[in-house]
Order: C-alpha cells, then sequence, then structure tokens
C-alpha cells in the first residue's frame, strides 16, 4: 500500500510540474521536493508498517512494552487491547509490503535496491548513482578553494539533496502510471498556448494585473523549456501511433510559439530523439548518453574551435551574439585552472565577469559596431554563469568535475536503455542536454528539480495499454 500512495505522489508531481511551470517560471522545484518527500514517507511508512505486522501472542503483557513494571501492571490489560486493535487495523495497508520486506530487522529501508531485470535502474550502487555521488562529493570538496565559500557550500548542499531525493524517490516507487504525466503536458501546453495567444492574459489574471506588461512574456522561456523536456516522455509513453503523433505536432507547434530559442531546438533534438529510440530502443539511448559525455570532456577545445578569430556574428541575434563574449571569456579563464577549476559557483563572484566586453573582443567576431553591438556593450561578459553546463562544470570543477560529468552522462544513457521507457528517456535526455548547454546554469535550482523530476519519470513511468 505504501509505494501505491508513493507512485500516486510522483504522479501527482508529473501532473502539476508541467502546469504549475505556465503559471510560475520556477514552480517545478517546490513541486518536484514535495513529490520526492512524499513518495518516501509513504513508501518508508508502508515498510514500517510491513515490519511490524506479526500476530500477537496471548499473555497480559506480551507487547513490546519498555515502561516501568508498576506501569505495565496496572495497564496491562488496556495496552494489550489497544495494540491488538491497531495491529489488526494496520494489516489491510500493510498486506501488499508484507512479502517484498518481510525479514527485516529495520522499519528504515537499507540503500533502495532493484532486482537486476527491474528496469535501468539496476541493483545495488550501480548505474549512475557512483558518479552522481561522485560528483555531490566533489561540488562539496571544491567550496574549499571558492571564491564565496558560504554561498558555493549552500548551492551544493541544495543541488546534493534534491539529486538524493530523486534517487531514493525512483528507487523507492516500483512503477507510475502514464496517464498523469501525458494529462499533465497536454494541460500545461494548452495553457501556454492560451496564455501566448492572449497576451500573457492567463498569467496576468493569476498574478491579479490588469494589463500585462512586456517583461512578462519572459517567464514563459522557463515553461517552454520544462514542457520541451518532459514532452518526449509524455508522447514515448503512449502506444497509440495516432494519440503519440498528435500530441507531438499540438505540443510542437506550442512550444514553437513560444519565447526561449533554446527550448526550440530542444524540441526538435528531443522529439528526433524520442522517434529514433523507438526503432532502436538500445542503441540510441547509450548514444545520447555518450554524445553528451564527449560533448562534455571536449567542451574547452570545441569552444576554442568554434570561437576562432574572423568569425562574423554580425548578422546573429543578440542573444546568441552575446552568448559567444560569455563563452570565449569563459574559455579563457578555464585555461587558468585547468584541473581543479576556480571552485563551486566561480561564476557569480569571478574577477571580470561583471565587466562589458572590450572593443577588441567584439572586433574579433565583426561586432565593431551595429545594434547588437550596443545592446552587448551594456551588458556583462559572464552574466552569472556562462549559459552552458559543460563550460561552466570545466571552469567551477576543473577537469576532475568533468570526467564525472561525462561519466555520469554516460551511464544515464546506458540505464536510459535499460529503463521501461528508453524512447521517451533518450529524448528527454536529448532535449535537457540542448537546454542545459544553451540556456541555464548548471546548478539553477528549480532547472536541476525539473532535470531530477524528468530522470524520475524516466526509470518509473510505464507505456499506456
Amino acid at each position: 500500500m505504501g509505494e501505491v500512495w508513493a507512485g500516486r505522489a510522483i504522479a501527482a508531481a508529473l501532473f502539476a510540474a508541467p502546469v504549475a511551470v505556465v503559471l510560475q517560471n520556477r514552480a517545478a522545484a517546490p513541486i518536484a521536493l514535495v513529490g520526492f518527500v512524499a513518495a518516501l514517507l509513504f513508501a518508508w511508512r508502508g515498510r514500517w508498517l510491513a515490519s511490524r505486522v506479526a500476530p500477537v501472542p496471548p499473555g497480559p503483557c506480551c507487547v513490546r512494552w519498555r515502561s516501568p513494571r508498576l506501569v505495565q501492571a496496572a495497564l496491562g490489560r488496556g495496552i494489550q487491547r489497544f495494540r491488538r486493535f491497531r495491529l489488526n487495523a494496520s494489516r489491510p495497508f500493510a498486506a501488499a509490503d508484507a512479502p517484498r520486506h518481510a525479514g527485516r530487522r529495520s522499519a528504515w529501508p537499507r540503500w533502495p535496491h532493484r532486482a537486476p531485470g527491474d528496469g535501468g535502474w539496476h541493483a545495488g550502487l550501480g548505474g549512475p548513482v557512483v558518479p552522481l555521488l561522485l560528483l555531490v562529493a566533489w561540488m562539496l570538496l571544491a567550496t574549499n578553494w571558492a571564491i564565496n565559500p558560504p554561498g558555493a557550500l549552500d548551492t551544493a548542499l541544495r543541488v546534493g539533496a534534491m539529486l538524493a531525493l530523486a534517487v531514493l524517490a525512483a528507487r523507492a516507487v516500483p512503477a507510475v502510471p502514464a496517464a498523469p504525466l501525458v494529462a499533465g503536458v497536454a494541460l500545461g501546453l494548452a495553457m501556454a498556448g492560451l496564455d501566448a495567444a492572449t497576451g500573457n492574459g492567463l498569467r496576468a489574471l493569476v498574478r491579479g494585473i490588469a494589463e500585462p506588461p512586456p517583461q512578462l512574456a519572459f517567464g514563459l522561456k522557463n515553461a517552454a523549456a520544462v514542457l520541451a523536456l518532459l514532452l518526449p516522455l509524455a508522447v514515448a509513453a503512449l502506444r497509440d501511433r495516432v494519440a503519440a503523433v498528435g500530441l507531438a505536432l499540438g505540443g510542437g507547434a506550442v512550444v514553437l510559439a513560444l519565447p526561449g530559442e533554446s527550448a526550440k531546438l530542444a524540441l526538435v533534438a528531443g522529439l528526433a530523439a524520442t522517434a529514433a529510440a523507438r526503432r532502436f530502443p538500445r542503441a540510441v539511448p547509450r548514444a545520447v548518453g555518450a554524445a553528451l559525455a564527449l560533448a562534455i570532456l571536449a567542451a574547452p577545445l570545441l569552444a576554442t574551435a568554434v570561437l576562432r578569430p574572423g568569425l562574423d556574428a554580425a548578422s546573429w541575434p543578440e542573444s546568441a551574439a552575446h552568448r559567444l563574449m560569455v563563452w570565449d571569456f569563459t574559455a579563457s579563464r578555464i585555461a587558468e585552472a585547468p584541473v581543479l577549476g576556480h571552485g563551486m559557483e566561480a561564476s557569480r563572484a569571478l574577477p571580470g565577469g561583471r565587466d562589458a566586453p572590450g572593443d577588441e573582443r567584439l572586433r574579433r567576431f565583426g561586432l565593431g559596431d551595429g545594434r547588437a553591438a550596443e545592446w552587448i556593450r551594456r551588458s556583462e561578459i559572464l552574466p552569472l554563469h556562462p549559459h552552458n553546463l559543460a563550460l561552466q562544470v570545466w571552469l567551477e570543477l576543473g577537469a576532475v568535475g568533468a570526467a564525472l560529468a561525462a561519466w555520469l552522462a554516460w551511464a544515464l544513457g546506458a540505464a536510459a536503455a535499460r529503463g521501461p521507457n528508453p524512447a521517451g528517456a533518450a529524448g528527454a535526455m536529448a532535449a535537457g542536454a540542448v537546454v542545459a548547454m544553451l540556456s541555464y546554469g548548471a546548478w539553477q535550482h528549480w532547472w536541476v528539480a525539473a532535470l531530477a523530476l524528468a530522470a524520475v519519470a524516466a526509470a518509473t513511468v510505464r507505456r499506456r495499454a
């Protein structure tokens, strides 16, 4: 019974996240946190009840009562009847969990364990768990040489706690129905489309604003990223091809109409990976994981090769041209500490990061004049983070952190190939990788929560009949 309610908690989070993120930019973090904690509490409560299901032996003081002898003698018969009533009442709820956890001495589970054939997140500390634990440990260690150690430690603990809860929730829940995920994604897409069509009228309504300001549309970028992340999982969860194609086309049209170029690219990559993984369910997820691992390892070399002198970005959009400035500055600072990095969260306080790009750097990319150049001159060369997961990992955690992150990416791809929904997992991984490489910071709490929720869905959601 506990595992049933734990699965319902995850299903509720998967339904609520794509809906709530349309109304509030960072709603994914609290929803994922509540869903993971509720799932663990339900699962552990079921195991706690199952561990205490036992016949009540006869006798006035048969229960394990540790009170003083005088109180025990005075209340023995009443205690016996009360405990018999409580145990009998708990048996129907614990019966479902009793066979699986019979013989355990403790009500609290050991490290969550699955049988080798039960999904891709295989037994013990294998799969992506080992590199994830080592990466979090290195993040905590990198706070020692961080520019702002208290802030770095706070970020590392937040990210580590969210990822640990996600791992435990994925192990505690054996299966989650696909209907809540599909319904939540469909409703979120409908609400996002309605908000975009009405000039952000829906988001203004929930905020009590009569006239939507122009900057209110900026919040839909987060919604577009989350919807592009979860849409492949929902599409792959549908066995009916007509329904799957309809959801993919309708969802794709909505995401393409929303702001955010990275979400559009993520949508295309995610749906393409999902379609390919339907044909090759074992090879494609591994290929996505391997490609992401190689991209992380080779990020500084790729940045140096792409950001070559003479690259003309005069006709690029302003945000894309500014990304070139950010990545060029980040690549130059990676070379100063290539092994250990500058420390956790160094991107926020790196010397020179708050300065505007110089004219020499602008001329290198053909941005000596024009509208884009004027806009970039008013911007910071490193605004909070590099807008690229691989470069940020290299900048802050060095080659050691990059190697651990690449190992994690490869392990996630291998686990997705063995999971219950390889096509959806491959699509979500591809979409998440595109957004992470082009848009948000590696440690942004709401984005980490969205990725964790997608990973839990990939590990637990089964395809609908």
